[in-house]
């Protein structure tokens, strides 16, 4: 975590500004403003914010590669910035951010609320008007004149009172963690494994260093029915999956290596009973992140195989089917960073 600059909120008035968020393509899973303002009202327990506050909270998120930043801006009404903060958290998700976010916006909000307004200075005091001179005596005494009152000096003004300014708080967001376990399920459509196109289900766990991923997942397909020499047979499948990935924003590749089983089975005259082969391969996969709300997002990928063994199915002793040199599986699931 990098060091954070502090905000001085001494010039402020405890008037709630209005907030305002932008976020980059890349920082869409962070809250947007009407959530962050409820975050943020929560932890203060009354609303933090207004709509139309005068002065105003501007937080500004930006994904580069692996690192999410955020930089807060206060500024005034006439739009002179008063001051200014910066987070980064290096994190595939915003959970961080969203903490760090909701701790330093409740601490300067707090802060605020409690630097009194300034005192107005008292009216200097009037000076009153000298009274007016008597008039003359009458003849044949000679004229005098009394001399004028001194005008009484002014009070001196009250002194203001002194508002010490306030002390600056700095907020220090936890480091974060270099490593990360997901957690992912998803439906699977396979073409080439089986003897027809089958769908099928996976779950599975992944642990991320960086830009490594390593992973390892449970497949199963739904048994391929074939009708073939006056009787209907299958084959399903069942098997592991390790892979290794890498990724650049939202894009990633993977080396994949399967093992497992395929289990085949025939019905009617000459009913034989489940045999299973045993099944290997290795390839390569393709995949699409797509970010959803706080630790949640939605994966898209392709899978291209190439079979280490072979399994053939016999019908009345001739050949009905073999495992094909290549085979493919397109699936869609949820993965959650723990």
């Amino acid at each position: 975590m990098t060091p954070l600059l502090v905000l001085t909120l001494s010039a402020l008035s405890p008037e709630p500004p209005r907030l305002e968020v932008t976020r980059s393509p890349g920082a869409q899973a962070c809250p947007d403003a009407e959530s962050l303002d409820a975050l943020v009202s929560a932890r203060l327990g009354g609303p933090a914010f207004s709509a139309q506050g005068a002065r105003r909270v501007h937080v500004d998120l930006v994904r580069d590669e692996a690192w999410l930043r955020a930089v807060v801006e206060l500024t005034e009404a006439d739009g002179t910035r008063v001051g200014t903060r910066s987070l980064q958290t290096r994190e595939a998700g915003c959970r961080q951010m969203r903490d760090a976010l909701v701790v330093t916006l409740a601490v300067a909000l707090d802060e605020l609320a409690h630097i009194p307004p300034p005192t107005p200075p008292e009216p200097p005091p009037t000076t009153p008007e000298p009274p007016s001179s008597p008039p003359p005596a009458p003849p044949p005494a000679p004229p005098t004149e009394e001399p004028h009152p001194e005008p009484p000096a002014p009070a001196p003004p009250p002194p203001r009172p002194i508002i010490p300014p306030a002390r600056p708080r700095v907020v220090r967001v936890p480091e974060q963690r270099w490593w990360s376990v997901e957690l992912r399920g998803g439906m699977l459509a396979n073409l080439g494994s089986l003897p027809a196109a089958a769908p099928g289900f996976s779950v599975g766990a992944a642990l991320r260093a960086g830009r490594i991923t390593g992973g390892l997942e449970v497949s199963v397909l739904a048994p391929a029915l074939r009708w073939q020499n006056a009787k209907w047979w299958g084959a399903g499948a069942a098997v592991t999956t390790g892979s290794v990935c890498t990724e650049v924003w939202w894009l990633g590749g993977c080396a994949l290596l399967t093992a497992g089983g395929i289990t085949q089975a025939t019905t009617g005259k000459g009913r034989t009973g489940p045999v299973t082969t045993p099944h290997l391969a290795a390839g390569g996969r393709w995949y699409l992140d797509l970010p959803l709300r706080w630790r949640l997002g939605v994966r898209l990928h392709l899978d291209v195989q190439s079979a280490l063994t072979r399994t053939v199915v016999l019908l009345n002793g001739a050949r009905a089917w073999e495992t094909p040199l290549l085979s493919g599986t397109m699936g869609v699931g949820i993965r959650w960073i723990l």
